[in-house]
């Protein structure tokens, strides 16, 4: 399943936490039109071809986060991360609120394994699904890292261009092709970006006025699509 490339711009547009473009239903997708150019069903078809999007639950989406911003599990931003995805029970999953312990270190008591922590209360192995909340919290956490904290931000950067530094007006630091396509591995890790997709976040890019800015553009659009949370 492929991101139409005009919802790069709709999802950006949708950002700074504009709850306005968030449905109040679950998300779902039509295969109907593939069905039928695949030749599986006539044309005539009539059947409900709706899908609903097998999707992960909190644990890979906050790996993904920490590994994107180089996010450490005992800091500021370990804590918001926790937070936002892993304490949300949108996200589905468990916790076990039995499973932290304590280590003593210079003197200083400290709790291990504060994943494990359950912060809304949950204790069973709630499913993930692909509700409006889920991204809402996804929008926040993008939005927190990537336009709010410049050293996430670098850290997302220094992954995508070497020598990366803040403000560059580097012709080599502009957005390009082999560049985006790194930044889409960021997220969508493993997977190949289409052609198309490479074009729109390139040209989603070059609406902003400096290099830090089309990055920023380009990340957030990024991360808040929920395709990069899904399953297949």
């Amino acid at each position: 399943m492929k991101l139409d490339p005009k919802i790069l711009f709709l999802v950006s547009s949708c950002s700074l936490l504009n709850s306005g473009c968030f449905q109040t239903t679950e998300l779902k997708f039509n295969d109907q039109r593939a069905a039928i150019a695949s030749g599986r069903v006539p044309a005539s078809a009539v059947e409900d071809y709706s899908l609903e999007l097998p999707i992960t639950k909190r644990h890979y989406v906050a790996s993904v986060f920490s590994q994107v911003f180089a996010i450490q599990e005992i800091s500021p931003d370990g804590d918001l991360l926790r937070n936002e995805v892993f304490f949300k029970k949108e996200f589905g999953g468990s916790c076990d609120p039995y499973g932290v312990s304590e280590i003593i270190v210079n003197g200083t008591t400290n709790q291990e394994f504060i994943h494990y922590r359950c912060g809304s209360g949950i204790t069973s192995d709630l499913i993930a699904t692909s509700n409006p909340m889920r991204y809402a919290w996804t929008t926040k956490a993008c939005e927190n890292n990537i336009a709010g904290r410049p050293a996430r931000f670098a850290a997302a950067m220094n992954q995508v261009l070497t020598g990366w530094t803040p403000g560059s007006t580097q012709p080599q630091h502009r957005p390009g092709p082999d560049n985006v396509k790194k930044a889409y591995g960021l997220f969508f890790q493993g997977r190949e970006p289409d052609p198309e997709e490479v074009a729109a976040l390139l040209q989603l890019g070059s609406t902003a006025q400096s290099n830090d800015d089309s990055w920023k553009l380009i990340l957030i659009s990024l991360c808040i699509n929920p395709e990069w949370q899904s399953l297949i």
